[in-house]
């Protein structure tokens, strides 16, 4: 089996290393994949023939909001997803130091990139862009991220300078805070934020990085193969690279399909993520959105993040919880004083509780 596309200066230690290994020798027996999170498996051709087409790639969703799902992808949406990034970031090939599990479609997509292109994948851990100089590793290579790995990488001056030696830095996975996206910006990061996801086999809109530091926001514009409008606030996608089969129903091809994502539009600008259906809290029977309650309290610079979910109550349906990690100087009285006067009376937390840490998955999702 041919792994150049598994770049030379891969430690053989490394476990991506060794997943990788296998879902490519999987691809010579012309088989089809099911991406475990601990190692790739083999489908018989029994269960391929039952439940999938030729060289189908079988994903899982992320299991935000319940019980993770089967994505099916094939040869065929795998082409158009690689074939409509390298038509945006005009170029030939494509080489990354992949930081995200391949069981992942933001993970595996780099080495799809790379294996049908003639690129190559470095694997390690996003931390350590922080902890080695990899200036000349990095300077033809692309990075992918979510938010909470970009906000580590950027209180680290080390970081910085890796990012800022890298081509580009896509950052999809969950929306890209205001406070994280400032700060990339002012210190001259080439993002790219966009927009996928499992069920599209990856990112189907992008904000290249000229666009980013010249105060662009959002995630850009749709790519070469792939639609999207708006009904009701909420995205539907019709898109080449989507899969073609989803837990038990089947995905028809140049269907609408319908997201739990929130968004606009606007001319010039591209779209804007603002929220999920699923991640609505219902409270006294009005709906608050989350997205705008965290958005308030990091811009108040008394935490270094938080989380806001619907806890259930018998009098509210819903209880508006904050999950806080406060600064270490600050206090969450002046927290609660300060959002007590911006915040409206459903908006304002009901509860407050300060963690360690925030319940984020390996891919960025909240884990609820």
């Amino acid at each position: 089996m041919n792994f150049s596309c598994l770049d030379s200066l891969n430690q053989s230690s490394n476990p991506s290393l060794h997943y990788a290994m296998k879902v490519l020798s999987m691809y010579e027996d012309i088989g089809s994949v099911e991406f475990l999170k601990e190692d790739p498996k083999l489908l018989g051709t029994d269960i391929v023939n039952k439940i999938t087409v030729p060289q189908s790639r079988i994903f899982r969703t992320s299991g935000t909001s319940g019980v993770p799902q089967k994505v099916y992808h094939n040869e065929e949406t795998i082409t158009f997803a690689v074939e409509a990034l390298l038509d945006r970031i005009g170029r030939e090939n494509y080489s990354s130091f992949c930081c995200l599990p391949l069981n992942h479609v933001g993970g595996w997509m780099q080495v799809e990139r790379a294996f049908r292109t003639g690129g190559s994948v470095l694997f390690g851990d996003y931390k350590d862009l922080a902890e080695v100089d990899m200036v000349k590793i990095l300077k033809h290579r692309w990075i992918s991220l979510v938010p909470t790995q970009l906000h580590v990488l950027l209180n680290s001056s080390l970081g910085l300078k890796n990012l800022r030696s890298s081509i580009g830095i896509f950052v999809g996975g969950a929306e890209l805070p205001p406070a994280i996206e400032m700060k990339a910006r002012e210190a001259d990061i080439p993002l790219w934020p966009c927009y996928g996801m499992t069920e599209t086999a990856g990112m189907i809109t992008a904000l290249d990085s000229d666009s980013f530091l010249d105060h662009g926001s959002g995630v850009g514009t749709c790519l070469s193969h792939s639609r999207i409008k708006i009904v009701e606030g909420r995205f539907s996608i019709q898109s080449k690279s989507l899969c073609y089969r989803f837990g038990e129903s089947k995905i028809p091809k140049n269907d609408w399909y319908e997201t739990q994502d929130l968004g606009t539009f606007e001319a010039n600008i591209g779209f804007r993520i603002t929220g999920r259906t699923d991640r609505c809290i219902i409270t006294g029977g009005e709906m608050v959105s989350p997205q705008v309650v965290e958005s308030f309290l990091r811009e108040t610079s008394l935490v270094t993040d938080c989380m806001v979910v619907g806890e259930e109550d018998n009098h509210w349906g819903q209880r508006v919880t904050a999950l806080i990690i406060l600064k270490s100087n600050a206090k969450l009285d002046d927290l609660k004083k300060i959002a007590r006067k911006s915040l409206t009376s459903i908006e304002y937390p009901k509860d407050w509780k300060v963690v360690e840490a925030i319940p984020i998955s390996e891919m960025g999702k909240l884990k609820e």
